[in-house]
């Protein structure tokens, strides 16, 4: 079998990402090109039995169409041709979950890392030494539950994703815990009225974790901290959350925010988009 570059370049996508929609594909690796290519070149995959596809129903205004993911077929054909971008060492093949609902969450998350990935290749002296995304699996029944959890004995969190960034010269390293919100848990009051499935719930937690340090076990970084990247949909929406979190957190240098919009359009390492809870001022993530 004979794939082109391209196709290539769509398979370690998948492989990295785990399943993606069309207009992912067509806005970042057939950019230039009609969408209709970008359907076409997917379509071609599938017929070769490299990659599955599936269409999500509506949700409210979300059309995500047909989403991809890489088939064990797939899988085997990158590492037999040493294309295989990145190691799969137990990291099983990831089909989408049959839920708009749930999709509109996890593309946000993939965006998120697509413009991380995209940020990281701008700046020569920084690698991305550790990515955790649905790294530990668990048993809970038949069923294989995977997921990105820090615990001890005491609390439990499971951040969307977990990133670790080095500088190849210093050595020095920054962690950070990333946060996709899409409006749909509540935030959260005043401290004796917190629910324990709120916002402002999670982000207690997360100070939990970093006064006590045991993340560091999970996480395994030289960083002394790591900070929390709160990402929702909109300005007004982060100025709520921040207002009630202000009022509330014993740490929060640690816990920064954006918008989707804004880190779409930006290099999320360097560009101001980032703000903190109490000045409300932008900064680049790596100052």
């Amino acid at each position: 079998m004979i794939c082109t570059t391209k196709q290539i370049e769509v398979l370690n996508w998948l492989n990295r990402y785990k399943y993606l929609c069309v207009s992912q594909f067509h806005e970042n690796l057939f950019c230039g090109t009609t969408r209709r290519n970008a359907e076409i070149a997917l379509q071609k995959l599938a017929q070769k039995g490299l990659i599955k596809r599936l269409r999500l129903p509506r949700y409210g205004e979300d059309n995500f169409g047909m989403i991809c993911h890489l088939t064990q077929k797939g899988l085997s054909y990158l590492e037999s041709e040493n294309l295989t971008q990145q190691s799969n060492k137990n990291q099983p093949i990831k089909r989408p979950i049959r839920s708009a609902n749930h999709y509109r969450h996890r593309k946000k998350l993939v965006d998120f890392l697509i413009r991380l990935d995209l940020s990281i290749a701008l700046i020569p002296n920084l690698k991305l030494k550790c990515l955790l995304t649905e790294f530990r699996v668990r048993e809970s029944g038949k069923e294989r539950m995977i997921e990105t959890t820090l615990q001890n004995e005491q609390s439990r969190i499971v951040p969307d994703a977990i990133f670790v960034i080095q500088n190849k010269q210093s050595f020095k390293e920054v962690t950070f815990c990333v946060e996709i919100d899409t409006t749909t848990e509540i935030i959260g009051g005043d401290k004796e009225l917190i629910p324990v499935d709120s916002i402002l719930a999670k982000f207690q937690t997360y100070e939990q974790f970093l006064v006590s340090g045991h993340w560091r076990t999970e996480v395994k970084t030289t960083a002394t901290a790591f900070q929390v990247l709160f990402v929702t949909e909109n300005h007004q929406h982060l100025r709520t959350v921040f207002e009630r979190m202000a009022g509330t957190l014993e740490h929060p240098q640690f816990f920064l925010g954006s918008t989707h919009d804004a880190l779409v359009a930006k290099n999320i390492l360097t560009c101001p988009c980032w703000l903190k809870i109490r000045e409300g001022k932008p900064q680049s993530l790596l100052t």
